[in-house]
Order: C-alpha cells, then structure tokens, then sequence
C-alpha cells in the first residue's frame, strides 16, 4: 500500500511538472488504495479520480491514459 501511495506522488509530480500539464484539463482531486473512506453508488470503496477542463470549450481524452508504472504508460485509458 506504501508503494502504492509513492506510484500516485510520483505520477502526480511529473503530471504537475511536465509541460503538458499547462493543458486545459487537470486533475483537481482523487482517491487511490479506497479500501474504508468513499463508497461509490454500487456500495463499493472503489478508487476514484476527478478531472476539471479550464477550458471554454469540450475536451476529447481519447488516447490519454493515467498509469502508476512507467513500464505500462497506458494503464488506463480514458475514453473518447
């Protein structure tokens, strides 16, 4: 669980710190390693992630991804 937590700064500092991260969507808030805290509306503690877009207009996430391996980039892709 320790790593897991490590993997989620990791992931968030180079996101924070990259050039990319000055795009018109950001992540403002998540849950990793839900285990007790947060029940999603089936009851289940899953783990969660919220992204805010900036921008004025609709932002397609087709083939961006969030990971916690730099060995699997693409963990998760987001939908269109």
């Amino acid at each position: 669980m320790k790593n897991h937590r490590l993997s989620w700064f990791i992931f968030l500092a180079m996101l924070i710190l990259c050039p990319a991260a000055k795009a018109q969507v950001r992540i403002t808030e998540f849950m990793a390693s839900n285990a007790s805290t947060l029940t999603d509306e089936d009851g289940d503690y899953s783990d969660w992630i919220e992204i805010q877009n900036t921008s004025a207009t609709n932002v397609n996430l087709l083939n961006w991804a969030l990971t916690d391996s730099a060995s699997h980039p693409q963990a998760w892709l987001f939908p269109a």
